[in-house]
């Protein structure tokens, strides 16, 4: 359990080493944030965020552990109704299972303050109708959820909002809220481990206000949550090839150069059709995979260990069938996505060294391995030439295409 003390050392350290890395450059900030501390003392600005701390931090800070069980949160609902500026968090529990939590950290600097955000936006279904796809909406829409506002720093005063920002990123690091190689690292040792896949934040707050950086930050979001939803087992489209096509075959694409198969007798089983649904899900297991997706993996190999499972309800009864897979670039796949699984790839993946034995999954390098549509190839003769008039049927003419030479000109016509 930690005191006042300890959580003080605790958010001096997170404080310090955010404005650190913004400093020399290791960490991104929105222009207005870093003008804000090119302009203003440091020590100040620590000594209004430590006013503003109320007493709820530290109650989260030490019930995070037992994901937030037993802790009635109920009672901190009153302080979230403040229109002061300040950081707040929404803390999604699950009635069928209290050890799943969802935590959302936000910041509040406008029109209401805390209020605004959290009652007139986050738990107002209104509003929440409008952008179905959030993440933390979707969590708080669960049948089964509970959702519980808690307000953790509260100024008094009103102050610049570089100041509730810099707050929100320190106590997205100390709750492990958004999934970032940077704030892993920062993260001090003293606070209790968290689950970083129950983060429920998209963006890093000090990126508010620059879309270039903000965009960046929604790439890796949604890089975490395809992690997440894969090591739980939840859903994915089935994709299909058009019909025609030689040696057909049933995928699920994770990125635009990495496709997941499912044999054919299982597409027939399952009566699979382009966007049915399926679930799948990762397995490691680090002596070596029983049903291994890459057929060839050397023994001890990193892409030994994987395993892919897709699994669907048919008559109420849950299939299940192993993806298995031959080849090299099964072996640099599996030890790809196994490097992701074990949390072995950062945040900056433009500049992640892949390895000849690795297919790069995302980044710059994976988008230039992008194969193109093929397109298709005219030949030269008869075309179809449209005069300046009405298209209509009557004034469709064939006309003899100018050609390059003699050869160009079909033998009918010589």
């Amino acid at each position: 359990m930690h005191d006042h003390e300890d959580l003080e050392l605790i958010l001096h350290t997170t404080y310090y080493g955010i404005l650190q890395a913004i400093v020399y450059g290791t960490l991104s900030a929105a222009d207005h944030i870093s003008q804000f501390l090119s302009r203003h003392d440091i020590d100040t600005t620590w000594s209004l965020i430590k006013a503003a701390v109320l007493p709820s931090l530290l109650i989260l800070v030490n019930g995070v552990s037992e994901s937030f069980s037993g802790l009635a949160l109920d009672s901190f609902r009153q302080d979230a109704s403040t229109t002061k500026q300040g950081v707040y968090a929404m803390i999604v529990l699950f009635t069928s299972h209290y050890q799943i939590y969802r935590m959302y950290v936000g910041s509040a600097y406008g029109k209401n303050g805390i209020r605004g955000r959290v009652h007139d936006a986050h738990l107002n279904p209104k509003h929440r109708a409008v952008e179905p796809e959030k993440y933390l909406y979707r969590c708080m829409d669960h049948r089964a959820a509970q959702s519980y506002p808690v307000c953790l720093l509260r100024f008094d005063t009103s102050v610049d909002i570089a100041i509730p920002l810099i707050a929100e990123a320190m106590m997205v690091c100390v709750f492990g809220t958004f999934n970032n190689s940077f704030y892993k690292r920062l993260r001090h040792a003293a606070l209790h481990d968290v689950d970083w896949l129950c983060g429920a934040n998209q963006n890093d707050p000090l990126t508010t206000g620059d879309s270039t950086l903000a965009w960046k930050g929604c790439l890796a979001y949604k890089r975490n949550k395809k992690l997440e939803n894969a090591l739980m087992g939840g859903p994915v489209k089935v994709r299909r090839p058009m019909r025609g096509r030689k040696n057909p075959w049933t995928y699920v694409s994770l990125w635009d150069n990495v496709r997941i198969g499912i044999n054919q007798d299982t597409v027939a089983a399952w009566k699979l059709t382009n966007g049915s649904v399926v679930n799948m899900m990762y397995d490691i297991q680090e002596a070596g995979h029983p049903h291994s997706f890459a057929l060839d993996a050397p023994k001890h190999s990193d892409a030994f260990k994987l395993g892919i499972l897709f699994s669907k309800q048919i008559n109420g009864v849950e299939q299940t069938v192993w993806s298995q897979r031959d080849g090299k670039n099964a072996v640099r796949t599996a030890n790809s996505l196994y490097d992701w699984i074990s949390g072995r790839i950062d945040d900056d993946v433009d500049n992640h060294q892949w390895g000849e034995d690795r297919l790069p999954l995302f980044g710059a390098q994976a988008a230039s391995q992008v194969k193109p549509r093929r397109s298709v190839k005219k030949k030269p003769g008869w075309a179809i030439k449209k005069s300046t008039k009405a298209p209509t049927p009557a004034r469709l003419q064939l006309s003899l295409a100018k050609p390059t030479s003699l050869r160009s000109v079909p033998k009918s016509k010589r």
